[in-house]
């Protein structure tokens, strides 16, 4: 009798929770990027810090509202994962550009 080795097989079931999972990350990094900009210690300055930092708030708001309709649509199961996938990448990627934005914005903000 031969030995059969398991394969390991993915179903859409384990595509569907690490993409959760992912954005649910970016979710908590994007709350903390939130509460940085918040303190008292990044405040505004000047008046071209001040448009930076709207910019920044406005953006993350937006962000955030985006995941979290993509993670309650994907935990509804509202539509197959093959419809968030592409959104939930682009998501994680702007999550990267902006969180590029507030550190230059923190250091703009400490050389003032």
């Amino acid at each position: 009798m031969e030995a059969i080795e398991p394969r390991l097989q993915y179903s859409p079931e384990d595509e569907k929770g690490a993409l959760l999972i992912r954005l649910e990350r970016t979710q908590e990094d994007l709350e903390q990027l939130q509460a940085k900009l918040r303190s008292y210690r990044y405040e505004p300055k000047t008046y071209s810090l001040f448009e930076s930092f709207d910019k920044l708030r406005r953006a993350l708001e937006a962000l955030s509202h985006a995941n979290r309709e993509i993670i309650s649509a994907i935990r509804e199961h509202r539509r197959t994962i093959d419809d968030y996938a592409e959104r939930a990448l682009k998501q994680i990627h702007d999550f990267h550009r902006l969180h590029k934005g507030v550190e230059e914005y923190r250091s703009h903000c400490a050389a003032h």
